[in-house]
């Protein structure tokens, strides 16, 4: 994702920069977890591994695969858009080769919950991968709370990503499962784990909270924008734990983008996409949410005089 921060920034993308402030300040006593791998063994069903970050977590999962540099891994995402990011294609790279397609060099299959939205073939994606006797790598970078007909995202694959930062107010944290995977983290990576496990665990207990505040900011951000007849990249049906990012399709996102930056609203445009990305996590107020629209109003309104004038 490209990220297009502009000025210094006033309402961040990420819910770390929120972590001390209202409404959800005072994560600590009678809401802290008893440990990290407790809360999400039991969210899962399954062993735990904590990690410095996803990227790391992909890293040891494709390396316990064995794969060769000629292999492939078959990248498939929730709505399927061109590019993918590169944190994935990249960590795959390290080992093989990522593809958009099922070849007879394909050695795994790497499903993305994007947007927080379950992909919407994961059944038959597990049964593809159990009929070629390949794995099954599930990304719920976006969401671990996301349900829909094929169940709970993180059930279904042989091996799970999941990355923290992207769900609660931390700045670092992985976490990965899957049997047979072995992990020895250096100094620097077990300094920054030890810190995770420290900090993430006042966070567990309000996953619904954060849920719920993040499905209401996303309602709010589509009524809003139905006033300008723009949409999001898709509509929230019911189970679904959105992304701390707000995807807004427009043509026009060049000029919403600096119109975003000048308010110092922090955005990004989704890999190869005319997509949008603003701040969508639980953090954000009535009001802050009201500065976003004004901004994109702001920015359409100019670019559309832009056009007249070159006209």
């Amino acid at each position: 994702m490209k990220i297009n921060p502009g000025r210094v920034s006033r309402i961040f993308l990420s819910p770390y920069h929120y972590a001390g402030l209202p409404p959800f300040c005072g994560h600590t006593g009678a809401g802290a977890m008893s440990s990290v791998e407790n809360y999400f063994e039991r969210h899962f069903g399954r062993r735990v591994t904590v990690t410095p970050n996803g990227r790391t977590a992909i890293a040891v999962i494709l390396r316990s695969l064995g794969l060769k540099p000629d292999d492939e891994v078959y990248i498939t995402t929730t709505f399927e858009k061109p590019n993918v990011s590169s944190c994935v294609t990249c960590t795959i790279f390290n080992f093989c080769r990522p593809s958009r397609v099922i070849t007879d060099k394909t050695k795994a299959i790497f499903a993305i919950h994007e947007f927080g939205v379950p992909h919407p073939r994961i059944s038959g994606l597990r049964g593809m991968a159990k009929e070629r006797r390949i794995p099954l790598i599930e990304d719920c970078a976006h969401t671990i709370d996301s349900v829909d007909k094929g169940g709970q995202v993180g059930v279904n694959g042989d091996y799970v990503v999941c990355s923290f930062p992207k769900i609660f107010p931390v700045r670092q944290g992985g976490l990965m499962m899957g049997d047979g995977l072995t992990y020895k983290p250096t100094a620097k990576e077990k300094a920054v784990i030890d810190e995770v496990k420290r900090t993430l665990p006042r966070y567990l207990s309000y996953l619904k909270q954060y849920s719920e505040r993040k499905r209401a900011n996303f309602a709010l951000l589509e009524s809003m924008f139905k006033e300008m007849r723009l949409e999001p990249l898709y509509t929230l049906a019911e189970g679904i734990s959105p992304a701390i990012l707000f995807p807004l399709v427009t043509d026009g996102f060049e000029g919403v983008m600096e119109a975003l930056s000048d308010r110092g609203i922090e955005c990004g445009l989704w890999h190869g996409a005319n997509i949008v990305v603003l701040p969508g996590h639980q953090f954000l107020t009535e009001r802050e949410i009201r500065v976003i629209f004004k901004a994109v109003e702001r920015g359409l309104r100019k670019g559309r005089c832009r056009s007249a004038g070159r006209a």
